[in-house]
């Protein structure tokens, strides 16, 4: 698969813009473009956990997002500090922008850095 350069970028993220189901957005694919190359996302979080509605069931139960609440999510959950990492873009109640949102907070820092090294 040809990515322009960015092999390594992230394959999906949390964004409204590239919410689960949005294809051809969601996710970089061989026949889908997904967001675009060079988005940093937030990275490992080992304080992520779903939302407590998983835990209490009379909060969400019904929901059609509730099914999120029966899958694993190891990882991120359960994992060693630097491990707590998936590359995910499930909203409520799995709570993905703990883990893959970006920022433009850190995005322009990330650019800020890469211009410094650019010709």
């Amino acid at each position: 698969m040809q990515l322009a350069g960015a092999e390594h970028s992230a394959r999906t993220l949390y964004h409204t813009w590239f919410a689960h189901g949005s294809a051809p957005w969601d996710e970089v694919t061989a026949s889908t473009p997904g967001p675009a190359p060079g988005l940093l996302v937030g990275g490992p979080n080992p304080s992520f956990s779903l939302d407590g509605c998983c835990s209490d069931e009379s909060y969400c139960y019904g929901a059609a997002e509730y099914s999120y609440c029966s899958e694993s999510w190891q990882p991120p959950l359960d994992q060693p500090p630097l491990k707590s990492y998936l590359q995910f873009n499930e909203g409520w109640p799995a709570n993905s922008w703990a883990v893959t949102e970006n920022s433009c907070g850190y995005q322009a820092k990330y650019i800020l850095l890469l211009a410094r090294y650019a010709r």
